[in-house]
Order: structure tokens, then sequence, then C-alpha cells
């Protein structure tokens, strides 16, 4: 005899996420039908108590968690009684339209809603509990959406329930966490490991080339030519390897000695000499009338785009003189190595727990600065937050400009006259707050407050919305060639 269940709605959820944090919430519509008589609960987390959330970049990136996170913290804080089929109805937004379907077939592999499915159905498996979860349009859902926009008229303060993400030992997504840092910290060293031998690869696959090259600094007996109805022999000289020390007669003892290694000794420095050219490149070095700066203005992806287009438009710069990298600057701190790192589940030292704001830092001619601000400046005027992407809150998108000596430097005057008294330039002292809807702009001393460049994986990358060339995403590969991008001592996460 199949036994009954009784199907019931216990509780409706919402999650929002903007800039580095989100908020989850729901209520106990099972309760009442009137929302102020029900239990409910709003919760905010941020990248410093759930920085696992934060592994696709900003929250909003990992929506469809916190959808099914609030899911779970409902479970857990609106207790069902055993044995009841619970019908679960919870917000569902374009981007996470598929969280019906993922419950009723209990499968994903992406991270990190893994984790929290599984976590799910390990507590309703404890529980003797089944999940039914239903799409409701945000019209149909509102009080829980209210929820999470910090609205919570219609709820009673005394029936609120605190759920505590960190006290929160969990059954399986603590472990799946900790397994994802070291499955993301093993592929960071594979991508080096395999970096390095196509290098060597590369250079093996030349290295016939060098035993051909100085195979052939021997002159050889050639063919013969006519001439006159004459036959003579000739020496053909050597298109590859020939010299010119006819000209330069203070070579020839140089080139005598030369001539004396045997031809295995100078295949092996053939060889070295390839090899070194493949695994290292010289970085280019700038002339002394080149200033480096920095500006800031929200996220750094489309910053850097914009700069980079203003490099090779104003300057002429080819894609191996690109200058402009995405970075971190304008805190107080750095890490005990000097590390400024992107928002990371390996405890890498936080950038906006540091107090530092994402910049570009570009190095352009002194006459140049004022172009560079100027361009800065029209682009900041036209939004009415002052930047392109208000949606990302806090300070580590505050507006910013670092120059030598700041303020107080001979450049500022460049910048000021660029701005021509459109935003409001201030001081910066470090640790700023967040500029959005202020019109404010901080101005740094780049001596005092240094650019310090960001992971590979953040240079020359799509926006938000915004995806942008081929020929633009392979300057990353270019300039890290030739060592303009640095590895730095941070986590790379790579999305």
């Amino acid at each position: 005899m199949e036994r009954s269940c009784k199907v019931i709605e216990l509780f409706r959820t919402d999650a929002e996420a903007e800039g580095d944090e989100m908020w989850v919430g729901g209520w106990a519509s099972g309760e009442s039908d009137d929302p102020y008589k029900c239990h409910w609960f709003a919760e905010r987390h941020s990248h410093l108590d759930a920085p696992w959330f934060h592994m696709a970049g900003q929250a909003y990136r990992s929506i469809a968690s916190f959808e099914l996170l609030a899911t779970l913290i409902g479970v857990i804080l609106f207790k069902a009684e055993p044995n009841t089929h619970a019908n679960f109805i919870c917000s569902a937004a374009t981007d996470n339209r598929h969280n019906s379907q993922l419950t009723a077939r209990w499968l994903t592999t992406s991270f990190p809603l893994v984790a929290v499915l599984m976590e799910l159905a390990t507590v309703l498996q404890e529980r003797g509990l089944s999940l039914e979860l239903h799409r409701a349009s945000r019209l149909q859902n509102f009080l829980a959406d209210a929820i999470t926009n910090q609205d919570f008229k219609s709820f009673d303060p005394r029936l609120r329930l605190r759920f505590s993400f960190q006290d929160y030992d969990g059954m399986v997504l603590k472990e799946m966490t900790s397994l994802y840092k070291d499955i993301t910290e093993w592929k960071v060293r594979k991508r080096v490991v395999d970096r390095m031998l196509v290098k060597l690869l590369f250079a093996a696959c030349l290295l016939p080339g060098g035993f051909a090259w100085t195979a052939s600094r021997q002159s050889v007996p050639e063919t013969t030519s006519r001439s006159s109805g004459k036959v003579k022999e000739v020496q053909l000289e050597q298109l590859r390897g020939s010299d010119s020390r006819l000209f330069h007669p203070e070579e020839e003892s140089a080139g005598a000695a030369d001539a004396t290694l045997p031809t295995w000794a100078r295949a092996g420095l053939a060889a070295v000499a390839v090899l070194a050219a493949v695994v290292l490149s010289p970085r280019a070095a700038f002339a002394e009338s080149e200033v480096k700066m920095y500006v800031g203005q929200g996220c750094f992806w489309h910053v850097q785009h914009e700069v980079v287009k203003q490099e090779a438009s104003d300057l002429g710069r080819q894609p191996t003189e690109i200058t402009a990298l995405s970075g971190y600057a304008g805190g107080t701190e750095v890490g005990g190595n000097g590390e400024v790192c992107y928002h990371n589940m390996a405890m890498a030292p936080d950038y906006g727990r540091m107090g530092h704001t994402e910049v570009v830092n570009v190095s352009v001619p002194e006459g140049k600065v004022g172009a560079f601000a100027k361009a800065y400046f029209d682009a900041a005027a036209k939004y009415p937050f002052g930047r392109a992407d208000p949606q990302d809150r806090g300070t580590e998108y505050r507006s910013a400009i670092g120059i030598p000596g700041g303020m107080d430097g001979p450049l500022f005057k460049d910048v000021e006259a660029a701005n021509n008294g459109r935003l409001q330039l201030v001081r910066g002292q470090g640790n700023d707050a967040d500029t959005v809807g202020t019109k404010k702009v901080w101005i740094y001393d780049s001596n005092s407050f240094p650019f310090h460049q960001g992971e590979i994986y953040h240079q020359f990358h799509d926006d938000m919305l915004e995806r942008y060339s081929q020929e633009y995403h392979k300057l990353k590969k270019v300039l890290v060639g030739q060592g303009t991008v640095q590895k730095v001592a941070c986590p790379e996460m790579g999305f």
C-alpha cells in the first residue's frame, strides 16, 4: 500500500546580488495568509564570509547558487514535519530560470551550484522530505523580493529568524568548497607546468634548425657557372650566417676565434641561443619622458579596454607596445609579501579588505597625461552616477586617478584642466569611500599609493555585458610572453 504524502507550501524565497554582496531572504507562507504573522529571514553575505560564492567574480554571476542557497536556508529555518512532501516556491529571474529543472534531476557540474545542491539533497534526506521547486514570477513573489531589497515593512521584526553562514557547519558544503579550492590550486600549478612544457617542446623542435644553421657556416664547393664559353668552379657565399668582417677589420680576430670552435660546440651554442630566445622575452624599455598613471572607474575590465584603445589611437602603439594593465591601488595595506589579490577562497590578502580599488595603470608621455585624463572625465561625466556600472557598489569600485605627487605634483594641473570643473577632485587618503552618485574622484599620489598589478586572468577580459574582439584578447598572450604582464603571488582563478 503506497503511503500518501501531504503536499504543502512551506515558504517562498528570493535572492538579490549586487557588486560583491548578496541578500537571501524568505518567509513562511504556509503559516498564515497574513505575512505579518509569519516567520521570515533576511541575511546579507559578502565575499568575506562566503568567498566560494564569488569564484566567478562578482556576486550576480552566481545568482542561481544564491537562489538555491535561499531554498536551503528555508528548509533549515522553516522546519517541516517528517515525511512531508514539501512544495517550496522560490523566485526565478531570467538568469536562473533552470533552478526548478535542476532540482527535478538533481544534477549539475557548475560550481558553487553543485555544492549547494548536494547540501540541500543531504538535508532533505536527513529530514525525510522531498522537494518540488516551482518557478514563480517576481509579481507572484513580490514579498520575498521585497525582503532581499531590505524592505521589511510587511513583516513583524519579532518573528525574524537568523542564519549565520559562518557558523553553519553543514553536511557536505564545506567539504565540497575545500575540495574545489584544492582543485583550483592544482589547475594553476598544472597550467604553469603545461606552459613550460610547450615552450621546451617548441625549443626542441627548433634545435635541428640550430644545427643546420651552424653547418651552413661552412663554405661548400658548389656547382659550375658558364661565362664566355668557359666553365669555372666557384665558391657560393652562404645566405644564412654570412658576416661582414670585410667592412669591420677589427672583428676579424673574433671571427677567427669563432672559426676555431668545433662544429659540435657551435651547434650547442646555437641550441642554447634558440632555447633562451623562446623561454625568455625581454621587457620593453620606456623613454625617460614617460610617466605612469592609473585610473579607476568601476570595474577595471571595461576601463582597460578603453585605455588600450586610446594607446593605439592617440599614441600609435602596436600590440607589443601596449602598457595598460588591470590591478589595484589606493589602499593602506598589502599582504605580508606585498600581495594584493582579488577576492578568493585561498585566504590570500584581499584587495577590498585592504582598502584598494580597481584601476588600470598605463605609461604615457608626460605631454599626453591631460589627453588621457580628459578621456577619463568625458566618460565619467556622461553617466548620472559617475561611472558606467553603478550596480557595482563598494569601495573597490570608487573613482580614482593616480599620478606622481598627486594633487601636489606637477601633473595635477593637466588633470585639473582636463576635468574643467565637471567633477569634484578630492585628495585621496587611502581606504576611501565609494564615489557612486557623488561625482567625486579621488586623486592619489602614486608614489604613496602605488599600483599593484592584478592577476593574469583579469587582463584584457570581456566586460560584464560587452564582448571584445579576439585581437584584444590576444594581447594577454603577447604581453605575458614578453614579460609586460607578470605572474603575481595570488590565486589565478581563470574565469
